[in-house]
């Protein structure tokens, strides 16, 4: 197979040493010249990735961060509860607890991070803050059936909008058997696991978004490279 001309593509003749079409000069190496250049970018390689930083998670300011974050939500979770107009901040602070805590991550380790870094990060925020939210959650339930005795106000509500959701479905599946939801949700011990799947499952899912958002965070903050001069 001929050799191309670096400039125009056209095929060389052999031995040769410039083009025939558009007169370029043409370069050559011998067999040891070549092992001797792909020896040499071998090793630039080597040393350039020898020379890039190494970064490593510090679980301990990490752990501090993330937890300083979860409190944050779940105290603000449950001032929401009491102070409804709370509502807005604690969403903007649960929604960005990932990126909140990576940024005091790196202020506390005063660290570099990558996307690795982040999420990790974004998973132990996930995990501290999917948990203070539940046992905040958790907590307002006790509080408003023990303590302010609105449980079977709750009740009747959720059952309310139990009914509203068979109507529907009845108008939607008109001659179809449906299940009968009204009967699964009225013994305590099926509330409680179907709250207890709801809360995993919300979990899961804080979990997933935690994560992502710390890696996006991570990737968006990359350390850079620094090449041998």
């Amino acid at each position: 197979m001929a050799e191309l001309c670096h400039r125009c593509g056209n095929p060389l003749l052999p031995d040769v040493g410039f083009c025939a079409l558009c007169g370029a000069p043409q370069l050559y190496l011998t067999q040891s010249e070549q092992e001797r250049l792909a020896e040499s970018a071998t090793a630039y390689q080597t040393a350039a990735t020898a020379q890039l930083p190494r970064i490593a998670l510090d679980w301990r300011p990490a752990i501090r961060a993330a937890l300083l974050v979860a409190g944050v939500a779940g105290g603000l979770s449950l001032l929401d509860w009491m102070v409804p107009p709370i509502s807005v901040l604690s969403f903007l602070w649960t929604s960005s607890a990932a990126l909140i805590a990576l940024a005091v991550y790196r202020r506390r380790a005063d660290a570099r991070v990558n996307a690795g870094i982040g999420t990790r990060i974004g998973i132990l925020t996930g995990i501290f803050t999917a948990s203070a939210l539940v046992f905040s959650n958790s907590l307002q339930q006790v509080l408003e059936r023990y303590v302010l005795h609105r449980g079977a106000a709750n009740d009747a509500e959720v059952l309310e909008k139990l009914h509203q959701q068979v109507d529907m479905m009845k108008k939607s599946y008109p001659g179809q058997p449906l299940p009968d939801i009204i009967a699964l949700w009225a013994p305590p011990e099926h509330r409680a696991w179907l709250m207890l799947f709801g809360y995993v499952i919300w979990a899961i899912i804080l979990l997933v978004f935690f994560a992502l958002s710390g890696t996006l965070s991570g990737w968006l903050r990359p350390v850079p490279s620094r090449l041998p001069g």
